[in-house]
């Protein structure tokens, strides 16, 4: 059983968001790793009215 490691990583979608703020959306196969170490940590919270928790 083969895989083809080059499909695979042109079809898995990342989204990060750079030391500037901008959002990146692209494929793993185009991932520049420079870029999303010197990204930013974040962590967004979903909510709706009416909810009584925070989700996490």
């Amino acid at each position: 059983m083969s895989t083809d490691l080059g499909l695979r990583t042109r079809r898995m979608r990342v989204r990060y968001r750079t030391d500037d703020g901008a959002v990146v959306d692209t494929t793993l196969d185009r991932l520049t790793v420079d870029e999303v170490a010197g990204g930013l940590q974040v962590r967004e919270f979903r909510w709706r009215k009416g909810q009584r928790h925070y989700s996490g």
